[in-house]
């Protein structure tokens, strides 16, 4: 990371050597009174600026796909939430536990970033009279659509699919009547390949596994593991707040969405609209899904 007065370069998470928050960041900020290089240190600033004046700051994190906007923004709020916020509790935790969830629901693999965000996000962190963070709030907008029922070659759809697919327990698995990415419209005409880290101990069950993935292997990546992210995603969610029956209704809508997805229409000679083709609604059906409830 670099920095030019307010502004501060960093490179995506790719490079080596990367500045990250934590230990690291307590100890440059102990130590330069002002926070680390770059991002530390132009949050420091800004929190800074904030204490001083009485005034709300902003930080605007732009870059083109892969500049590592996603992983800056990150390590601006384990900044602020680990020097300001330890105090915090519970509202620290939720505050950093909403990286995951958005992740996994707005993020994807593009041709040029392997964990691309496919909306745009404005955080608020709202702090006390004391100083330290009391609380948050994230807006998002522009959310591609798009993205859930089709894919150019070389990409995916929203991590979450490939997340439930892979890391789901087996009887959540049999119970969503789940099954290998190729086997689903929304996610067939993408890479059907699962994700893992480097030296990760997550294992995908080999019937989960599309043929792609059977004869190229696995994505490696340093990032993005789909299995040990499933596992991740359903403790934030708790931590979030969420019952055990939320989260249990979650999984059935995003199952529900590739299920749907295999629906097929026919083309109706006598007028111009189209009509789902009986064994694909009875496929469906098969599958559990009996009526629109179970998509609530």
């Amino acid at each position: 990371d670099g920095c030019a007065g307010f502004w501060s370069s960093g490179v995506g998470p790719g490079c080596k050597g990367r500045i990250r928050a934590g230990d690291t960041g307590r100890h440059w900020y102990r130590e330069h009174h002002g926070g680390a290089e770059g991002r530390q240190r132009s949050t420091d600033k800004a929190y800074r600026e904030m204490r001083r004046n009485k005034e709300s700051q902003s930080i605007i994190v732009s870059g083109e796909s892969g500049a590592g906007k996603t992983e800056s923004q990150k390590a601006i709020l384990r900044y602020l939430c680990e020097n300001w916020g330890a105090a915090a509790g519970p509202i620290q935790k939720r505050i950093l536990e909403t990286n995951p969830i958005l992740e996994a629901f707005g993020n994807a693999k593009t041709l040029r970033n392997n964990n691309s965000s496919r909306f745009g996000k404005f955080v608020e962190i709202h702090f006390g009279t004391d100083d330290k963070v009391a609380g948050g709030f994230v807006s998002h907008y522009l959310l591609e659509k798009s993205r859930v029922c089709r894919q150019a070659k070389g990409e995916r759809n929203y991590h979450i699919f490939y997340q439930l697919i892979a890391g789901a327990p087996h009887d959540l698995y049999k119970k969503l009547r789940l099954a290998a990415p190729d086997n689903f419209k929304y996610l067939k005409y993408g890479t059907t390949t699962f994700f893992v880290r480097p030296g990760s101990k997550s294992k995908v069950s080999s019937d989960r596994l599309s043929e792609q993935a059977r004869k190229s292997g696995l994505l490696i990546d340093a990032i993005v593991d789909d299995a040990a992210d499933f596992s991740h995603l359903v403790d934030a969610l708790g931590r979030a707040g969420l019952t055990s029956d939320e989260i249990g209704d979650i999984w059935c809508t995003v199952a529900g969405v590739l299920h749907l997805g295999n629906v097929e229409f026919d083309e109706n000679p006598n007028d111009n609209r189209g009509k789902a083709s009986e064994p694909s609604i009875i496929a469906v059906y098969n599958k559990g899904y009996q009526s629109c409830s179970h998509f609530a």
